[in-house]
């Protein structure tokens, strides 16, 4: 946008996936990424069910299924992703209502990704902006995330192993919604 943002999906129209690549792969042994999050969450009936960034080999142009799956579930081949669920009420292809996840998966379904889901504050991820620091480390092959709104900062750690996902050590690093 003209603005210095990203938007992913439309916000005028339910059921639609969107994802934005690296041009080429990146080194996924150890790394760090911050950016914000505009949660808009209860302005419309087409709201988002969240969004992740995510790691795969399918190429520049992947994208997974709408709504639940998060642009992310059903991308093929190996894939790592750190998601943000932020849908009221519902059981997702990732983690579950207002929460967030970290999870790998060699066959590109998460049906059984491995992951971890912690649940947080509604407010936190469905109202105002949200910075989101994330850092993995190779060595202990855990994300560490800090999500920050106003006051409110929450920190947890997830385990996942994105060299045995990725042997070469290089994926496509990308946003999905």
């Amino acid at each position: 946008n003209s603005d210095g943002s990203l938007q992913l999906t439309p916000g005028v129209t339910a059921n639609v996936a969107g994802s934005i690549w690296s041009r080429s792969q990146v080194n996924v042994g150890a790394w760090t990424a911050s950016f914000d999050y505009v949660a808009d969450k209860g302005k419309s009936a087409t709201d988002g069910d969240g969004f992740s960034l995510a790691f795969q080999n399918a190429g520049t142009t992947a994208l997974g299924g709408n709504g639940n799956s998060l642009g992310y579930a059903g991308i093929a081949g190996p894939s790592a992703a750190a998601q943000f669920e932020i849908y009221p009420g519902a059981q997702s292809a990732g983690p579950a209502s207002n929460s967030s996840g970290f999870g790998v998966t060699p066959s590109g379904s998460t049906a059984g990704m491995s992951k971890q889901n912690f649940f947080l504050p509604p407010s936190l991820l469905t109202s105002g902006t949200v910075l989101v620091n994330l850092s993995y480390s190779n060595s202990t092959n855990f994300l560490a995330e800090t999500l920050t709104s106003g006051a409110t900062s929450i920190t947890q750690s997830f385990y996942g192993n994105l060299g045995a996902v990725f042997p070469g050590g290089k994926a496509y690093v990308g946003l999905t919604a």
